[in-house]
Formats: C-alpha cells, structure tokens, sequence
C-alpha cells in the first residue's frame, strides 16, 4: 500500500501543514503546533494542539492553519498521540513506524523559551 506525503503552506511562508496519510501535522516555523488524524479503521478524527502559550504570529498561524481550537495537551501528550497515530499507520498499513525522535517538536525560537 502507497502511502500520500504533502507539504502545504498556508497563507503564510511560516505556517505550513504536512500530511503523511491520514495524519496532518501543524508546523509554524519548524515547531509542530498541533495534529489531526482519522482513523483508518474506525473513521474516529483525533487532534490536538500543544497547550504552551505561543507568540501572537504562532497563535494567528495556529487560527490560519484551523487547529487552533483543537483540544489543548502537553508537549509530551502531543508527541506521543502523534507517535501512536504513526504506530497505527505503519500497522494498518505494513509500514515501520518513524521513530518519534525523529520529529522535530522542539521550540526552535528564542522567544519562546521557558513562556
């Protein structure tokens, strides 16, 4: 099975959106602000954003990009649902999962650090 990968930028150079299958990954900058997956299986749409307290451009990048209402969660929360969505693809698909380490969820900008 052939899985779909699409880069999307939206509206801004900033804000993007990365779909790998049914997942979609938020990024602003490089940062993953958020997720939205569909299961596959059961048809379930599971998202979530990260919880931390961005810029005013991050916020409107979230608001653009249409994940920044998405339930909140911790960054350790949102790497795992995203790993266990990744799992749940590479299963129902007979891929190999990614290693989350992989993954850049790091707050990449100096402004950002310890808000």
């Amino acid at each position: 099975m052939s899985m779909n990968l699409n880069l999307s930028q939206m509206g801004s150079k900033s804000a993007y959106t990365v779909s790998v299958g049914n997942l979609t990954l938020f990024f602003s900058y490089s940062t993953c602000v958020a997720f939205n997956y569909c299961d596959p299986i059961s048809g379930e749409q599971i998202c979530g954003r990260d919880e931390h307290k961005y810029s005013v451009t991050t916020s409107a990048h979230m608001n653009a990009l249409g994940c920044g209402r998405y339930p909140a969660m911790s960054n350790d929360e949102l790497q795992n649902r995203v790993h266990n969505c990744l799992v749940d693809m590479s299963i129902t698909s007979q891929l190999r999962a990614p290693d989350p380490a992989s993954l850049d969820f790091t707050r990449t900008h100096h402004y950002l650090a310890g808000a």
